[in-house]
C-alpha cells in the first residue's frame, strides 16, 4: 500500500472514531490502541470498522491497516455488528443514522460532526442495550 493510499484510509478511521468517540462520549484516540480496551471502546471500534466497510466499501484489511489491527480482528468485529443488526431493528436504525453522518462528515469536516452529535443530544439506544 503506498503512502497517499494509507493516508486516505487513516483519515476515513479518524472519521469514525470522532463520530463514535462524539456518540459515546470518549476520547477518539482511544479507538486506536494496541490493547482491547473496556467493552464501550472494544464496542464503538467494531462500529467504526463496520460502518468503514459499509460507507467507503473498504476491504478488512485495509481498515486493519488504518487501526493497526489484525485483518481477523476486524473481520470479527464487523461480524458482530452483523449479527447485533440483524437481530434489533433499533440498532440498525441507530446504524444507518450513524452511517449517513459519517458520509457527510467524510463530506463536511469535524465541526459539522459536533454540531450534529450536540443536537442529537445523544440519548441513544445504542448506548443503553448494546452493552
Amino acid at each position: 500500500m503506498n503512502e497517499p493510499e494509507f493516508e486516505r484510509l487513516r483519515d476515513l478511521a479518524a472519521r469514525a472514531a470522532g463520530l463514535l468517540g462524539f456518540y459515546f462520549h470518549m476520547e477518539p484516540a482511544v479507538l486506536f490502541r494496541e490493547t482491547r480496551g473496556g467493552a464501550e471502546e472494544s464496542f464503538a471500534r467494531q462500529i467504526a470498522y463496520y460502518l468503514l466497510h459499509r460507507v467507503f466499501d473498504l476491504k478488512e484489511h485495509e481498515i486493519a491497516s488504518a487501526f493497526g489491527k489484525h485483518h481477523s480482528t476486524v473481520q470479527h468485529g464487523v461480524r458482530t455488528i452483523i449479527e447485533l443488526r440483524d437481530a434489533d431493528e433499533a440498532f440498525e436504525e441507530e446504524l444507518v443514522w450513524l452511517g449517513e453522518r459519517l458520509e457527510e462528515g467524510a463530506a463536511k469536516g469535524r465541526a459539522y460532526l459536533e454540531s450534529l452529535m450536540k443536537a442529537r443530544a445523544v440519548a441513544s439506544p445504542v448506548n443503553e442495550a448494546a452493552l
